[in-house]
C-alpha cells in the first residue's frame, strides 16, 4: 500500500482494542508529520543570507523556512526529544541542533542526510554555535560542561567543567577567543576557550540566567534572566553598565543588532522589546500577542532590519525593527487541531487529559489490567485556549473537578463534570488562580483548594456549590494531602497539619533542610519525607513519632514512591533520573528513560509535575510526565511495557510497521520513537 502522498496526521490509528497495520506499506514524511511544528518552538536562527530561518521544536524536529514565501522547505528528523538549540554553519550548508537528552546532530542541508550524531553531553544541550570560520563548534549543557569540537570530525578539543550549576545559554565572542555562559544559578561567566580559565564572573541577577549574547564589537555582554531584567556588562571590567527593565515575566532570549547599537529581548510575558544600548531606553514593544502566549526564542536578521520570534503557540512572527510593523506570521499546528496533553495518577488509574480545538478528551486508564483498557469521554466547551491548572477525580461519584481559565480577562472557574455523560454539572466562579484541588472527606462531597498567589485555602461544599470557609496561608504552605478533617502541608522545612474544623495549625516535624517530596503509605497512617540534603524521614500520623534515615544520595529527589512494606523506594531527581532504592542497603537500580524529560525549570513543570507510583504487586511502576504521557515499566526487566499516546495527532503507539518501506532512515527512527513497531 502506497501511503507516501496521503496524510494521516490527526487520524486515530491506535486504540486499546485495535491497532492499525502498515506492514509492507510505503511511508513518507507527509504520511504522519505535518509541515508545521506540532509543539512549542524553543530555538531559532537566521541563515547567513537572511532569507531562511531554522527552528528547533519540542516536537523533536528541526525545520527550515523560506521567509519569502513563509513555507517550510525541509524537515530534519533524527532527534528523539526536544530540540533546544539550532545553528547554521557560516556557509549555510550545514546545520547543527542540540537536544534535551544531550544528543547533537549535524545535517547536510542539500541532501538532508545526517553528517554527525554525537552524544556529547549527559543532559540538555541549551546552546550550540559554529565559529566564524566554520572550523569549530561549541556546545553548552545543563550537565555543566562547556565543550569545543572540531567541526569536521566532531572530536572534542576542549571540555570545561563550569563552577556554576547548569548552563542555559552560550555565545562566542567576535574574536572567537572567549565564550560566555549563562547559568541556572544566576551567574554569567566568560571563559578563555584556549586555556579553559574563567576570565570573569558576573553576578547581580535575582534568578536563573537563560541567555547571553556578546555585542557585535565584543566589548559588552547581554544577559536575560528569570528576574525579568536584561543586564549589560562591560567585558573588560566586569562592571554592570545598566539594567534594562520592562518585562513582567522571565526573559527567555536576547539578541544584538549587527551594528551593536540595539538589543532585543523576548519574554514569557508575550512581548518582544527593542532597546537602545547607549541610553538603555526601550525603543519599541512588540506585543500583538494573546495573553496566553510566551516568547521562547529570538533571532536578529544579518542586515539588522528584521527580528523573528518563536512562540509557545507554535507560531513564528517576523517584525520590522524600524517601523514596528509585522512582516508575517507563520502559524503552527496549534491554530487548527493542535492538542495539549496533561496526565495525572489517581490510585491505580491513570488519567490522560487531551485538549484540542473543540473539546477535551479524558481517557481513564485501568493500570491494573494487562490490556490497560480505558474509557474515553468528550467534554465540549473546553477548548485549546483553556488552561487546566489542577484536577481532581472521584471514581466513587463519577465526577471530574478541574480549575481552568480561558483568558485572564474572563476569570477562573472551578467546574464539576460528569464522567458518564460528559456534561457540565456546575461551574463556580472562584475568580482566583488555584494551584491545587482535592477531596478530603470520606464521601468526597467536599473540596479543598489552594490559592498560592492569594495566600489562602478555600473549603467548598460541592453538593451545594457554596464556599464553607477561607483559611489564611500567609506562610506559603504547600498542601500535599487531604484526609478526613485534616489538611497536611509542607512549609519550607516543616511538616504541618491544619484541622479544618478548628482552623488550627500544628507542626508535626521540623526538618534540618527543605522538604522536597512526600509519600503516604500503610493505609495512609505514615508519611515518608524526602529532604533537600538527600535524607529521608518517616513519620507516624497517629502519634507524631519519627525516624531519620541517613542521606542516600546527593541529588534532590523531587518525587518518591514506596512499597507497602517500605523495603524499596522509587525516586526521580532534578537530573532526570528514575531510581529504585533498597532502603536497607542504600543500593539502587537506575532506569534510562530518554524519551521523557522528567524535570524542567519552566512554569509548566510546577503545575504538571511528574508523578510516579508502584502498581499492585510492586513489580511495575507507572509515571506520567508534564508532556501528558504515561509509561509503565517492569522493574525486573527494566523496560517499558506500555505507554499512552504522547501526541494524539500522531497516535501510532503499537501500530505494526513490519517490512514497511520508509523514505529515509530518520523517518523510520521517528516512527519508532512515537511508539510504532518497526521490524525488518
Amino acid at each position: 500500500m502506497d501511503l507516501r502522498y496521503i496524510s494521516l496526521n490527526g487520524v486515530i490509528l491506535s486504540t486499546n482494542k485495535q491497532k492499525a497495520s502498515f506492514r509492507y506499506s510505503k511511508i513518507s514524511q507527509r504520511t504522519f508529520f505535518d509541515d508545521r511544528h506540532q509543539n512549542s518552538i524553543y530555538s531559532i536562527a537566521y541563515s547567513p543570507d537572511g532569507r531562511r530561518v531554522l527552528t528547533g521544536s519540542a516536537d523533536r524536529s528541526v525545520r527550515e523556512w523560506d521567509l519569502t514565501t513563509g513555507e517550510c522547505i525541509r524537515v530534519l528528523l533524527g532527534h528523539s526529544w526536544y530540540v533546544n538549540s539550532v545553528a547554521y554553519s557560516p556557509d549555510g550548508k550545514r546545520v547543527l541542533a542540540g537536544s534535551y537528552n544531550g544528543l547533537m546532530i549535524e545535517w547536510d542541508l542539500r541532501t538532508g542526510e545526517i553528517l554527525h550524531s554525537i552524544q556529547g553531553h549527559d543532559s540538555a544541550v541549551y546552546g550550540v554555535k559554529y565559529s566564524a570560520d566554520g572550523k569549530k563548534v561549541i556546545s553548552g549543557s545543563f550537565d555543566n560542561l562547556l565543550k569545543e569540537w572540531d567541526a569536521h570530525t566532531f572530536t572534542c578539543i576542549k571540555s570545561i567543567r563550569c563552577t556554576s550549576k547548569g548552563i542555559r545559554g552560550i555565545d562566542y565572542s567576535p574574536d572567537q577567543m572567549k565564550v560566555a555562559t549563562a547559568s541556572y544559578d544566576g551567574f554569567v561567566k566568560v571563559w578563555d576557550i584556549r586555556t579553559g580559565a574563567c576570565l570573569l564572573s558576573f553576578s547581580g541577577h535575582n534568578g536563573a540566567v537563560r541567555c547571553v549574547r556578546f555585542t557585535s564589537i565584543g566589548d559588552n555582554l547581554l544577559s536575560g534572566s528569570d528576574d525579568g531584567t536584561v543586564r549589560v556588562w562591560d567585558v573588560e571590567t566586569g562592571r554592570c553598565l545598566r539594567v534594562l527593565r520592562g518585562h513582567e515575566e522571565k526573559v527567555s532570549d536576547v539578541g544584538c543588532s549587527p551594528n551593536g547599537k540595539k538589543a532585543i529581548s523576548g519574554s514569557y510575558d508575550g512581548t518582544v522589546r527593542v532597546w537602545d544600548l547607549t541610553t538603555g531606553n526601550c525603543l519599541r514593544v512588540f506585543s500583538e500577542m494573546s495573553s496566553s502566549k510566551s516568547v521562547y526564542t529570538l533571532g536578529y536578521s544579518p542586515n539588522g532590519k528584521r527580528i523573528i520570534s518563536g512562540n509557545s503557540d507554535l507560531s513564528l512572527q517576523e517584525w520590522d525593527v524600524d517601523t514596528g510593523g509585522e512582516i508575517q506570521t507563520i502559524k503552527g499546528y496549534y491554530k487548527d487541531k493542535f492538542t495539549k496533553s496533561y496526565s495525572y495518577l489517581c490510585r491505580n488509574e491513570g488519567i490522560s487529559c487531551y485538549i484540542n480545538n473543540s473539546d477535551v478528551s479524558l481517557s481513564i486508564w485501568n493500570l491494573e489490567s494487562q490490556t490497560r483498557n480505558f474509557i474515553m469521554k468528550q467534554f465540549p466547551g473546553i477548548t485549546s485556549s483553556s488552561i487546566i491548572e489542577c484536577l481532581a477525580y472521584s471514581q466513587m461519584q463519577g465526577r471530574m473537578f478541574l480549575n481552568r481559565y480561558d483568558d485572564f480577562r474572563i476569570g477562573h472557574y472551578l467546574e464539576e463534570w460528569c464522567i458518564k455523560t460528559g456534561a457540565l454539572v456546575q461551574r463556580i466562579n472562584v475568580d482566583k488562580q488555584l494551584d491545587s484541588v482535592g477531596f478530603y472527606d470520606e464521601d468526597r462531597s467536599r473540596l479543598i483548594v489552594m490559592c498560592k498567589k492569594e495566600l489562602e485555602f478555600q473549603e467548598w461544599d460541592i453538593l451545594t456549590g457554596q464556599r464553607i470557609q477561607t483559611i489564611s496561608n500567609e506562610t506559603g504552605l504547600r498542601a500535599i494531602k487531604y484526609s478526613e478533617n485534616n489538611l497536611y502541608c509542607i512549609e519550607n522545612e516543616s511538616f504541618v497539619v491544619i484541622n479544618l474544623l478548628a482552623g488550627q495549625k500544628r507542626t508535626i516535624y521540623h526538618a534540618t533542610s527543605k522538604i522536597n517530596a512526600s509519600v503516604f503509605y500503610v493505609d495512609e497512617k505514615f508519611v515518608l519525607l524526602s529532604l533537600h540534603d538527600g535524607s529521608l524521614v518517616e513519620i507516624s500520623l497517629e502519634n507524631g513519632s519519627h525516624g531519620v534515615r541517613k542521606a542516600i544520595t546527593n541529588e534532590e529527589m523531587l518525587g518518591i514512591a514506596v512499597t507497602q512494606c517500605l523495603s524499596r523506594m522509587l525516586s526521580y531527581s532534578s537530573s532526570g533520573r528514575i531510581r529504585e532504592w533498597d532502603l536497607e542497603t542504600g543500593n539502587f537500580e537506575e532506569f534510562v528513560i530518554e524519551e521523557i524529560p522528567l524535570y524542567r525549570s519552566d512554569w509548566y513543570s510546577h503545575k504538571f509535575n511528574v508523578k510516579i507510583q508502584y502498581l499492585p504487586g510492586d513489580e511495575e511502576f507507572v509515571f506520567c510526565s508534564y508532556d501528558g504521557s504515561m509509561q509503565i515499566w517492569s522493574i525486573e526487566r527494566k523496560e517499558c511495557m506500555w505507554r499512552s499516546p504522547i501526541t494524539p495527532g500522531i497516535d501510532i503507539v503499537d501500530c505494526d510497521f513490519s517490512n514497511a518501506e520508509f523514505d529515509t532512515e530518520q523517518l523510520k527512527e521517528m516512527v519508532r520513537t512515537y511508539g510504532g513497531i518497526v521490524r525488518s
